[in-house]
């Protein structure tokens, strides 16, 4: 009797703790998307964007074909406008560095422009910028 009781117990804890699985056994598995941080409206739609100077890749697959880690961020800048910021690694002249650019957006447009680029700590004229745009095309 008490080893019946016992098997009794221990197989409640068993269903208890271990849980059943249906025919819906993937509903379960863990996405490791979900555990990463989402990206912002404002980076998704430069990311998902495009620029003249290479209307048929986005500036997402720019980045990720040119840049060493290519990181998303946005902020609000003083004026209060939002702000996204691409950064990553590059060679400019044979030498490792670092690229920063700018993006205002205009969120009741939909729209938004380079607005500013800096290599290795240097803020880059629009002649560089385009020249790099270039570059980052050619790299897709």
């Amino acid at each position: 009797m008490i080893a019946a009781r016992v098997a009794l117990a221990v197989l409640v804890a068993g269903v208890s703790i271990g849980g059943c699985s249906g025919s819906d056994s993937g509903s379960m598995a863990l996405d490791m998307s979900d555990l990463l941080p989402m990206d912002s409206q404002a980076v998704r739609q430069v990311k998902e964007g495009s620029v003249k100077a290479c209307p048929l890749a986005t500036l997402g697959e720019m980045a990720d074909g040119f840049l060493a880690n290519p990181d998303w961020s946005d902020f609000t800048s003083v004026t209060g406008e939002t702000v996204v910021e691409l950064t990553g690694g590059m060679a400019y002249d044979g030498v490792p560095t670092q690229l920063t650019m700018q993006f205002p957006i205009n969120m009741v447009a939909g729209s938004f422009e380079v607005g500013y680029v800096e290599i290795g700590g240097v803020s880059q004229s629009v002649l560089v910028t385009s020249v790099l745009l270039t570059k980052m095309c050619a790299a897709t």
